[in-house]
């Protein structure tokens, strides 16, 4: 099982959701720390070994405000955007579920401020530009090829704020 390796594996890829020099790889990160933490959290809840059961409460609130900081430098990468949401999204879940006494994914009051304003920042800027888009369909004389253009990106963007 994976399981007790997922300290040093999310201590190793936590960092690299700041690489400044690649969005593949931050993307990539995101990506992969998503199956990274489900295994946490399933370790946690079935093993009676003490020192895995502080992994997820360690690194969720690292992993879920690295992802929400980043999805905000990443606005203009719709593709990018869409894999950290996905991420964060499916982090809080597992975060969510995989819950036994002693082994909560937690967040401090101050942390979990900070990561809903974040988050609310995020959708502000989506809703935005989803907006912009919006107005720029019901005004302008568009081709089929723009209207195709423009529903895919409010599709993206949609799938972005859920």
């Amino acid at each position: 099982a994976f399981g007790p390796y997922t300290d040093e594996c999310i201590a190793a890829l936590l960092p690299l959701l700041r690489y400044q020099y690649s969005a593949e790889v931050r993307c990539a990160v995101a990506q992969a720390l998503d199956p990274v933490f489900e295994s946490a959290c399933e370790y946690s809840v079935n093993t009676t070994h003490l020192s895995n059961l502080s992994v997820p409460q360690t690194f969720f609130p690292p992993i879920v405000m690295g992802i929400s900081e980043q999805l905000l430098e990443e606005e203009n990468d719709d593709e990018i955007t869409l894999a950290l949401s996905e991420a964060m999204s499916n982090i809080t879940y597992y975060a969510f579920i995989h819950t036994k006494t002693g082994t909560r994914s937690c967040m401090t009051c101050i942390e979990a401020k900070q990561f809903v304003s974040t988050v609310v920042k995020v959708y502000e800027t989506c809703l935005k530009r989803r907006k912009h888009i919006m107005q720029k369909m019901l005004t302008e004389n568009l081709d089929t090829d723009q209207i195709v253009e423009h529903s895919h990106f409010m599709d993206i963007q949609s799938e972005i704020l859920t």
